[in-house]
């Protein structure tokens, strides 16, 4: 029956865009985020020239707080959870 279940994937925030972020300033970028989020993210990895941040919630918050520290384009942060209609 699992077969039956075919889930909507969510919108690429990105639209499809690679990033311009170099690869040392990625892994720079991941590795900080990792030691900061800790167990609080889910998953941390690099693509497609970002830092890819998924979080169990995310009001906007932490993108924003992402955009600050690193500055815009550089780190996608998605929710684990997603609000329903």
């Amino acid at each position: 029956m699992a077969a039956l279940y075919d889930s909507i994937a969510p919108e690429d925030p990105t639209g499809g865009v690679d990033g311009a972020t170099p690869e040392d300033e990625l892994a720079r970028v991941q590795d900080d985020i990792a030691a900061r989020l800790g167990t609080e993210a889910v998953t941390v990895g690099t693509d497609r020239g970002y830092v890819w941040v998924q979080v169990v919630w995310d009001d906007g918050a932490i993108q924003e707080a992402m955009d600050a520290e690193y500055g815009e384009g550089v780190v996608v942060v998605s929710s684990a959870l997603r609000e329903t209609d």
